[in-house]
């Protein structure tokens, strides 16, 4: 049976561990869509160099290890539904088109911001229980979301949407 009230200790390693999780599902996904844009730069903004995905990813398991609590991880239905996004994309057969970078475009702007706010949250969670290197690498992670929100959003006004012909 699932308890009733969690304390804050217990809020923050529930949703860092299932961030991880999710972090390690993005990742897996930003490998298999890369290269199937017809956009270079937003298979560019797929490598895990340039989202840092591997970085979030290795912060993430940090703050893990070195927690005293080992939570089990809870799912919600926002990061469910981004994930089978990314999934429907992956499975889809369509051959690469402007129409499919912008689905592609469309769900990477789903996940970062999804991403942001769960480090903002967890960031403001960890300085509130006082815990200075989670709240210094969840910034870094945060940073590196808004980073690649804005850099999604050039290639959407600067390469992407130019492309279509009025």
């Amino acid at each position: 049976m699932k308890k009733a009230n969690y304390n804050l200790e217990e809020i923050f390693a529930m949703r860092i561990q299932h961030l991880l999780e999710t972090e390690k599902e993005y990742l897996n996904y930003f490998e298999k869509l890369s290269g199937t844009a017809t956009i270079k730069e937003l298979n560019a903004s797929l490598s895990p160099e340039r989202s840092e995905q591997s970085n979030h990813v290795s912060r993430l398991q940090l703050i893990v290890d070195t927690m005293e609590s080992s939570s089990t991880a809870n799912s919600d239905l926002l990061s469910t539904a981004i994930l089978k996004e990314l999934k429907k994309i992956v499975a889809s057969k369509s051959k690469p088109s402007l129409l499919k970078d912008v689905q592609i475009l469309t769900v990477l702007k789903s996940v970062y911001a999804f991403k942001s706010a769960a480090y903002s949250s967890l960031q403001v969670i960890a300085e509130k229980l006082q815990l200075e290197q989670p709240a210094l690498l969840l910034e870094q992670s945060l940073e590196d979301s808004g980073n690649n929100m804005a850099y999604l959003i050039q290639i959407e006004r600067n390469v992407i949407y130019p492309q279509f012909k009025s």
